[in-house]
C-alpha cells in the first residue's frame, strides 16, 4: 500500500468522525436542556392585574393621589408648584420642584392659576 492511498483513507475516517462528533454534541445538548427544564420542578405562575394605571400625570392626579412615585398632592395646596423667586411652575414630582425649599413653594390648583400669577411651564417637566 502506498503512502498516498493511506493518506486518502485517513482523511475519510477523520471526516466521518467529525460528523459523528457533531451529532453526539447536538444530542447531548438537547438531552441536557430537557433535563434542566425538568429539574426546575413545578413552578406556580400567578396572574398579575394592574388596576388604575394612568397614562399621563394629569390623570394620575385626579382625586388628589398619584401612583407615580407615590407622590401625594394635598388638594388644599394644589397640583402645581412654583418657587417664590423663580419664573417656572412644575408638577410636584418633577426634578425642579424637588429642589425648591419648602418655605419658598407656591401652590396652584390649575395651570391657568400659575400662568395668571406670571409663571411659565417648566420645559424639563414632562407633560406641561
Amino acid at each position: 500500500m502506498s503512502i498516498a492511498k493511506l493518506g486518502g483513507k485517513g482523511k475519510r475516517i477523520v471526516e466521518q468522525n467529525a460528523i459523528y462528533s457533531a451529532i453526539i454534541v447536538g444530542v447531548v445538548g438537547v438531552i441536557s436542556f430537557g433535563l434542566g427544564y425538568l429539574s426546575r420542578g413545578s413552578v406556580e405562575v400567578s396572574a398579575v392585574a394592574i388596576e388604575n394605571a394612568y397614562p399621563t400625570p394629569e390623570l394620575a392626579l385626579q382625586g388628589g393621589e398619584s401612583i407615580l412615585g407615590a407622590v401625594v398632592v394635598d388638594e388644599d395646596r394644589g397640583q402645581f408648584v412654583a418657587s417664590r423667586s423663580g419664573s417656572k411652575y412644575h408638577y410636584p414630582w418633577c426634578s425642579g420642584a424637588k429642589r425648591i425649599k419648602e418655605e419658598n413653594k407656591l401652590w396652584f390648583a390649575t395651570k391657568e392659576d400659575a400662568e395668571r400669577a406670571g409663571y411659565e411651564p417648566a420645559k424639563n417637566c414632562e407633560g406641561l
